[in-house]
């Protein structure tokens, strides 16, 4: 490629340097047999021209499409890393029932459910991007790198709902200190499968954009 753009830019210049003797009043058509030769260089400069405008557009719209696929890649990461308030929020709800189980009032955990509120609505923002970017990025993702995620945006909120409310619905209205420790030990449970799901999504998304940037 470097040689294709070494070849071009000479003859640009050997053209360039025959149109300065003409503007300088230099009769070079008085030179027999030159006539010609000027204009075959003329007509090969014009296709090189061409060419070295095409190759310039092809080199623009792969620079183009290197920084789009990077750039939603590396927004797809950064967007991961915000899931991580998920975690916050467990803690703040085994803290909550821990509590209300062990025979708290709601009036006194005012705070708790404070916290549990804010990062559940953080929660809710995060797997929405999440979702959003992921959608984006499918274009750049190969189907053998999306089979290798363990768990897509839409399965993963169904997911930690699913096992938040199961958990919610047993011991709700139930008392003792039984209760606490099932519910230590289940969201004990929701965080480390969370925490291997997480870390082999992590590795999966540092490849993927590893991949990107030596492309």
């Amino acid at each position: 490629m470097d040689k294709f753009r070494f070849l071009i830019c000479t003859m640009v210049l050997c053209v360039g340097a025959l149109f300065g003797l003409l503007f300088s009043g230099v009769n070079i058509n008085s030179l027999s047999g030159w006539k010609d030769v000027f204009e075959l260089l003329s007509y090969v400069a014009t296709v090189g021209m061409a060419g070295f405008a095409i190759w310039t557009l092809d080199a623009w719209k792969s620079q183009f499409g290197f920084e789009r696929r990077f750039d939603t890649l590396k927004e797809l990461g950064d967007s991961f890393e915000d899931l991580r308030v998920i975690f916050k929020h467990i803690k703040h709800m085994k803290t909550y029932y821990v509590q209300r189980s062990a025979g708290d009032e709601d009036s006194a955990l005012s705070q708790v459910l404070e916290e549990l509120d804010r990062t559940g609505l953080m929660w809710e923002a995060a797997i929405n991007r999440y979702s959003k970017v992921w959608r984006s990025s499918l274009f750049f993702i190969t189907e053998e790198e999306f089979q290798s995620f363990s768990i897509p945006p839409h399965k993963l909120r169904e997911k930690i709902k699913k096992d938040l409310v199961q958990l919610v619905e047993e011991v709700y209205d139930r008392k003792g200190p039984e209760v606490c420790f099932y519910i230590d030990f289940k969201m004990a449970g929701i965080h480390n499968e969370l925490v291997e799901i997480f870390r082999e999504t992590e590795v999966l998304l540092f490849k993927i954009i590893k991949k990107a940037l030596s492309k």
